[in-house]
């Protein structure tokens, strides 16, 4: 039986992806860093083939590829994390299987897609280690007259990893120390970004694009403890003003025009405030993460393994597995996700579950 390789995971899609990948007629196989899954995540990989290498790393992937002389049975390459979707494409064109739409392999990049709807975007300095100067942060910090707080981030990265506040008298020496220690890959040479820290809403707009149309399937409003993201409401829209929706869906049409974006699903982020939006991301080529796919799927009274074999198959095979699947109307008006944890480390003994729960729960670590 042929076979998908997929460039690592997102923890909740992982218990899925076996029987959507089989529905398909095809099998899964994992390139990733196993010890950094644990819970049911892990041990739905663990019931797959899989192969330890860094998938953010193209030399560790292709050594990975190379030693283990699998891609002889492999059909396609894809991934449910975003960063990686460039190492993806590179993987689809090296070895001639099928691979995400190209248009991923800019897409992914924060600076690259702020460019192509610059009118949509917050103010940015863009940047890499050999050509920032002090005179030119002084100047862009102090451009900002209503904001003394900044948002520092590379241009390719996903779950706030090497995001970094600052402040408006930050200096070039200290955002070198922090690029350094962000334990990012590359990172002295990687191009990055600031941003004003801009006060509002985090909203998320979930869909897809078929063949250049668009469907959108309702927004996800978010709420972070710091840079993390714990609670997720879908469908939001009731929450969103007409105005600022469709401001939202004139920012999502523009960039796949732009982009030539054909197939694949998205989940573009935004900082919504009373006045206006700002696009903050593209989130393109997959469905959102977390347990989004599991309110997608509550929300349309779908299984989830039904709507990750669609993005799949869409995203790969312009879904012509799921030329039937359609979502139709949301028959749940609200659906709530949250992320919990512990404040300090600690070891997990058990966890006690309402009686009667109608919800999904994931464990994504294991008791002791």
């Amino acid at each position: 039986m042929k076979a998908i390789l997929f460039l690592g995971t997102s923890l909740v899609s992982a218990q899925y992806l076996r029987q959507s990948v089989e529905a398909l007629g095809l099998r899964p196989i994992f390139l990733l860093r196993i010890n950094e899954y644990s819970g049911l995540p892990r041990r739905a990989i663990e019931a797959c083939e899989y192969y330890e290498a860094d998938v953010n790393s193209m030399d560790d992937t292709l050594y990975a590829i190379r030693q283990h002389n699998f891609m002889d049975s492999v059909a396609a390459v894809t991934s449910f994390l975003d960063e990686t979707f460039q190492n993806v494409c590179a993987i689809s064109d090296h070895f001639g299987v099928a691979g995400p739409d190209p248009a991923l392999a800019q897409l992914t990049d924060k600076i690259i897609t702020q460019k192509m709807i610059p009118e949509f975007c917050p103010p940015s300095m863009v940047f890499t280690l050999s050509d920032i100067s002090e005179e030119r942060l002084r100047f862009f910090l102090g451009s900002q007259k209503t904001c003394n707080t900044f948002v520092l981030k590379p241009g390719i990265s996903s779950g706030a990893v090497g995001v970094f506040i600052l402040n408006d008298d930050t200096t070039t020496e200290q955002i070198t120390q922090l690029i350094c220690h962000s334990q990012i890959e590359k990172a002295e040479s990687r191009c990055w970004i600031i941003q004003p820290r801009i006060s509002g809403h985090l909203y998320s707009l979930e869909g897809y694009v078929q063949h250049g149309q668009i469907f959108f399937l309702g927004f996800s409003k978010r709420i972070r403890e710091g840079l993390t993201e714990i609670v997720n409401e879908f469908p939001a829209n009731k929450s969103l003003p007409d105005y600022l929706q469709q401001r939202c869906y004139e920012a999502v049409k523009v960039l796949v025009q732009r982009s030539n974006y054909l197939n694949g699903y998205f989940h573009c982020e935004f900082i919504v405030n009373s006045e206006t939006v700002y696009f903050i991301d593209g989130n393109v080529g997959r469905v959102a993460g977390a347990s989004i796919v599991q309110q997608i799927a509550l929300a349309y009274d779908k299984k989830p393994v039904d709507v990750i074999k669609h993005v799949i198959d869409l995203g790969l095979f312009k879904g012509i597995n799921t030329s039937g699947f359609r979502y139709g109307t949301i028959s749940k008006n609200q659906t709530l996700s949250i992320s919990y944890c512990l404040p300090s480390p600690a070891t997990v003994l058990g966890v006690t579950l309402p009686k009667n729960m109608t919800s999904f729960h994931t464990p994504i670590i294991d008791n002791g």
